[in-house]
């Protein structure tokens, strides 16, 4: 039986007692049904290391758990990608950022565009992030991830553009550009991919990221939803560059 994964923001030790907080205490208990004397795997979400660690007290709003053994696992993509995504729709946001950190992106930048939502106040920006920020440790607790990706602050398309890095290959997916995937040329390990929102990038963001040098491609005849297009070319990016290549290619 698999063990379940946990990540906790606490440094671990050989030996060490660890008190879980009470919501994962609660997903512990509660959903996973574990009682004392189980086993999981604990994660730092900064380093490669996880732990096996063996539930030994079950309180009222805490779990205690000693860690048993400490294993260097490496399971990150070769690959440096960032996914540059347009808010969209909250279940549609939600699907992109947890498909994106299954499949190995280092860091999710999202943007507002002229065709997405718009900037939020305070109060929301700061609900968001949080439950961004949970959807990306869950996503690294179900797929294996000992790194949590970086989750960055949302900016504006041309405060992107005007900042973004300038030693990464960039790529903005574009319906009727005539390049494609197979245009880029003399790949790097870093990129950024720039998704746009349900009813995708205006004209003007086009032009703007072609005069910042982005390359515009598409992936394909058909349009695909903003939620398919990030996980679409991340599959190709990995499959071609990354950690799923075949064993021939590799």
């Amino acid at each position: 039986m698999r063990l379940p994964r946990v990540y906790i923001d606490q440094v671990f030790t050989q030996d060490s007692a660890l008190v879980l907080p009470s919501k994962t205490r609660h997903h512990l208990v509660n959903v996973l049904r574990l009682k004392k004397g189980n086993q999981l795997i604990l994660f730092d979400g900064k380093s490669h290391q996880e732990s096996i660690a063996v539930i030994t007290h079950i309180e009222r709003k805490s779990v205690i758990v000693s860690v048993q053994s400490i294993v260097d696992t490496y399971r990150e993509s070769p690959l440096n990608i960032s996914l540059i995504q347009a808010i969209s729709a909250s279940d549609k946001m939600d699907i992109t950022i947890q498909k994106a950190v299954e499949l190995g992106v280092k860091s999710i930048q999202p943007i507002f565009t002229e065709r997405s939502q718009r900037p939020w106040k305070q109060d929301r920006l700061t609900k968001k992030l949080s439950h961004w920020n949970n959807i990306i440790i869950h996503a690294c607790e179900q797929s294996g991830r000992t790194l949590l990706p970086q989750l960055r602050l949302p900016v504006s398309f041309q405060d992107y553009t005007t900042n973004r890095p300038p030693d990464k290959a960039t790529l903005l997916l574009h319906p009727g550009t005539p390049h494609t995937l197979t245009d880029v040329a003399n790949p790097t390990n870093s990129f950024d991919i720039l998704i746009g929102p349900e009813a995708g990038f205006s004209p003007q963001e086009v032009v703007l990221a072609q005069q910042a040098d982005i390359k515009t491609i598409n992936i394909g005849p058909r349009i695909l939803r903003t939620e398919t297009a990030g996980s679409c070319i991340l599959t190709w990016l990995q499959c071609q560059y990354g950690d799923l290549k075949s064993t021939e290619q590799q």
